[in-house]
């Protein structure tokens, strides 16, 4: 099946992040639903939710793996890794209406925990049980959904009475917010005159394209209110592949890849997922540049290594959808990347290109595990290596007591020739030697 080819300015690839109990699959399943990927809501609590799809996760209510259509971290470590890689934001303060809900506050707990510029684009109307609508600063309109089409029917109303004040302060904050983001627009704003909805909005999505802002939405999402207007504000202020700009070499930064389907083709390793469908192990890739075709042939100059796709498909959850080929921005699975690991970069074997690879955190929690008889050793081994193939910060280690002759360890390595050295040197997994314990 062929992949549906979209303008590039108009993918977005972005994943959603928050404490545990954020929110984070009501959000996705309202988004899968108003965008039209979903033709029906499925709830967490019901364990019918598209994104959680393991067995443990449908029993339990809770999201237990990310899944592509993902991260389940805390909030500020994550703002941090984002800021390090240069990561456009926008914000979504969810559960509205629940008791004790205060959107205000979060915006100053933005400013000082996280050092953080929020720009709110919206406000609520009402707060737990009162939470109603919103108020859309850039219409000044008043938003209310109806509940019988499960909010995909948004009408607009005047700004209550009690609300108007304080919607006009925010809107002024919000259009200075925007003027500074442009020179041009701030000689206006101090002229006295007023900025379009369309100089704000192409102002804001400047600012956050270049992190200098944060534009903030608020709803519930499992009340089926404000996802409308978030998922609107990914496409009006996110960036596109294209204001991503060229892949660069982690090796030669004057080698780059622009993101366009001329271009040679290279993308990154950046998932590793076991499944026994497959026969074996799915690779996510993200494409930077160039066509992936099904059967090509590629180069993984991480460890110079060329390897041949058997399989290309798009995944939605645990669906797979067959494509013959993918294209700059697009999102992937591949199988036959045998060899491949979490941080590759794959490419053209004619056009190598070596991309900064992932870095990942050490290790913190120590557990130490042992079979129950010498039948269950390999199984286990065969365990502990898919574990290891999956996540490169799971570190496999054997105890020097038990006669082992040398331990076999995978650690989370940083940079791409640390990695070709040490992939070329590591000892081939021997599942037939006998081991009596392990530690994880």
């Amino acid at each position: 099946m062929a992949s549906k080819v979209f303008p590039l300015e108009k993918v977005r690839n972005f994943g959603i992040m928050a404490h545990i109990d954020g929110g984070k699959t009501t959000t996705s399943e309202r988004i899968l639903y108003y965008s039209g990927k979903n033709y029906k809501i499925g709830e967490v609590h019901d364990g019918a939710a598209t994104m959680d799809f393991m067995v443990q996760e449908q029993e339990r209510g809770i999201t237990i793996q990310s899944a592509a259509t993902c991260v389940q971290p805390q909030s500020e470590q994550v703002w941090r890794q984002s800021e390090k890689y240069k990561v456009p934001k926008i914000a979504f303060v969810n559960k509205m209406d629940r008791i004790g809900a205060n959107f205000y506050s979060v915006m100053e707990q933005m400013k000082n925990q996280l050092g953080a510029n929020p720009v709110p684009v919206v406000l609520p109307i009402g707060a737990g049980e009162t939470f109603s609508g919103i108020v859309d600063l850039i219409s000044m309109k008043a938003l209310r959904y109806d509940m019988k089409t499960l909010g995909k029917t948004v009408t607009e109303e005047e700004i209550p009475a009690d609300m108007l004040e304080k919607a006009k302060e925010y809107r002024q904050k919000m259009v200075e917010s925007a003027a500074e983001q442009d020179d041009a627009l701030m000689e206006k704003f101090f002229a006295g005159e007023e900025l379009t909805n369309d100089e704000i909005k192409k102002a804001l999505r400047k600012g956050c394209i270049s992190r200098a802002i944060t534009p903030a939405f608020c709803g519930s999402a499992f009340k089926d209110k404000g996802v409308q207007q978030l998922l609107d504000g990914v496409c009006d202020y996110l960036p596109s592949p294209i204001d991503a700009g060229d892949a660069v070499s982690a090796d030669d930064p004057s080698q780059k890849r622009a993101p366009s389907d001329s271009e040679p083709f290279c993308g990154l390793a950046f998932k590793i997922m076991n499944d026994p469908r497959s026969g074996g192990k799915i690779t996510f890739v993200r494409v930077y540049s160039g066509t992936l075709k099904l059967g090509a042939e590629l180069l993984d100059s991480t460890i110079n290594r060329e390897q041949r796709i058997s399989r290309l498909f798009r995944m939605h959850a645990a669906k797979q959808e067959p494509l013959d080929e993918a294209h700059a921005g697009d999102i992937v699975a591949c199988v036959g990347l045998t060899e491949t690991r979490t941080g590759d970069t794959l490419c053209d074997p004619e056009h190598p290109i070596t991309l900064e690879s992932i870095d990942f955190p050490a290790p913190v929690i120590s557990v130490a595990v042992k079979p129950q008889s010498r039948q269950d050793n390999e199984k286990l081994g065969v365990a502990l290596h898919a574990l290891a193939m999956e996540d490169p910060t799971f570190v496999v280690t054997f105890d020097q007591e038990t006669s082992e002759s040398s331990p076999w360890k995978t650690r989370p390595l940083s940079s791409p020739s640390t990695r070709r050295r040490a992939r070329r040197s590591s000892p081939a997994w021997a599942s037939s030697t006998s081991r009596s314990s392990w530690t994880a």
